[in-house]
């Protein structure tokens, strides 16, 4: 039942920071486990933390995370 929930999504977007501790393994683990089961999504690593520079002009808000549902996000 949740891998035809997840299959349903237009997309999913991972991404971790190397040095989060166990935030890190799970992400990775998760992202595995999609692809094992067929679904497609996209999955990042980055070095730093969580929240390293996420915020700043070149970070992954502005460059990656509001323009990934620019793209996705249909409200019709």
């Amino acid at each position: 039942m949740i891998t035809l929930n997840l299959q349903q999504l237009k997309a999913i977007k991972l991404d971790w920071g190397r040095n989060a501790g166990d935030r890190f393994t799970l992400q990775y683990m998760f992202s595995q486990r999609l692809e094992n089961v067929g679904i497609t999504h996209f999955a990042e690593e980055y070095i730093g933390t969580h929240g390293s520079g996420i915020y700043t002009n070149e970070g992954l808000i502005p460059q990656q995370v509001l323009p990934f549902f620019v793209f996705y996000l249909d409200f019709n």
